[in-house]
Formats: structure tokens, C-alpha cells, sequence
């Protein structure tokens, strides 16, 4: 079953890429290194500044920093999203999104009970969400699952977002090593022209 799995993953991403040239990840080296307000002045900045129409997505279902930060709420949102993926239409996605700043935002929903995503709902977001968007920003949890490695496997850049105390400046060559050792083992990652997996630390 498992090689299985794998041969219809590489068909997939070869057959239908995730091709958009501007999705932009952001992880922190450890919780709390401020991460997902740097990829929200990001994105603000990008929509107001540059003009682009930009979308944010809290990438991590068990989050929801972002609906306490900005004092959003909505009904639904990431979880309903890749529940949805494969049926979503104009209508529909004004339904998950909400506005805010001049940014559209894919918000989580931390306190509804739900089960962790498999890789082929993000991948179906994706592919939806990329041509409707000249930029997209994921707020990644600091461990990347099979789930949310879609993103990372799309990007044109990873942030990994330290501050300077310690911990986190320790850590974040750890989050490197960890990303790379995962793309190592994606079975498409040679055959798929991924947005170009650089690392960086910020």
C-alpha cells in the first residue's frame, strides 16, 4: 500500500504541479518566536504596498493565532476548506475567507475538534488557491507532518523565524536539518519543479 501511495503521489504532483511562482512559508524555530506576525506584516505589506492580491493561510489546524491577533472570527475556515478542496468555487471561497488589512486570510479554527489532514487536501487548496492569488503566505507550524510539507514543497523560500535569545537561535539550524532530512525522503521532489526549496533563516 505504501509504494502504492507513493506512485500515485509522483503521477499526481507530475501530472498537475503545483506551479505558482510566489508562495512564501514562514516557520518558527521554536513556538513563540513571533513567526506568524512576520508572515502577517508580510503579507499586509504585500497587498498594500506592492498592489499584489495576496492570500494568508494559518496553515496549522490546531492554530488560530491569527483570529486573536487581528480579533477575527469566522464560521469557517481551513478545516472546512480542505474538507471542501476538491468542490470549491468562487462562492464558496468567500464563505472560508475572511478580509482584513487588504489581505484575504484562511483562518484555523483551534477549538473545533477535527482530524489531522491528509497531504492530497492541502494539495487540492493549492491548486485551487494559485490562480487566484499573486502571493501566497503559509503560517507553518514548527514541525512540518506529510500534511503541511505540501506547502514546503511548493515554495520558492522557507523563513525559519528565530529570535535572539538561545533557544530559538540553537534550534533553528535544527529546523533546517529536519526540513532537509524530510525532502530527502518526498518521492516526488526530483520529479516535481518545485518553486525552489531554499532554507532561510530569519
Amino acid at each position: 500500500p505504501k509504494q502504492l501511495e507513493d506512485k500515485v503521489f509522483e503521477a499526481i504532483h507530475a501530472h498537475r504541479p503545483i506551479t505558482h511562482r510566489d508562495i512564501l512559508a514562514f516557520l518558527p524555530a521554536k513556538a513563540g518566536s513571533g513567526s506568524t506576525t512576520i508572515a502577517m506584516n508580510t503579507a499586509v505589506a504585500f497587498a498594500n504596498r506592492l498592489g499584489r492580491k495576496t492570500l494568508l493561510m494559518e496553515s496549522d489546524m490546531r492554530a488560530g493565532i491569527l483570529s486573536i491577533l487581528l480579533n477575527l472570527k469566522n464560521r469557517v475556515g481551513l478545516p472546512e476548506a480542505l474538507e471542501n478542496a476538491t468542490d470549491l468555487s468562487p462562492v464558496e471561497w468567500t464563505q472560508h475567507c475572511v478580509r482584513s488589512n487588504g489581505v484575504d486570510l484562511l483562518l484555523a479554527n483551534a477549538q473545533r475538534s477535527q482530524a489531522l489532514s491528509q497531504w492530497c487536501g492541502y494539495y487540492q487548496l493549492l491548486h485551487y488557491v494559485q490562480k487566484n492569488y499573486d502571493v501566497i503566505i503559509a503560517d507553518l507550524p514548527e514541525l512540518v507532518n506529510p500534511a503541511t510539507a505540501e506547502f514546503v514543497r511548493a515554495a520558492r523560500a522557507v523563513f525559519i523565524v528565530c529570535t535572539p535569545e538561545l533557544p530559538s537561535l540553537s534550534m533553528a539550524p535544527w529546523r533546517i536539518a529536519d526540513l532537509e532530512r524530510q525532502r530527502n525522503h518526498w518521492p516526488q521532489y526530483a520529479a516535481v519543479p518545485a518553486g525552489g526549496g531554499r532554507l532561510r533563516a530569519c
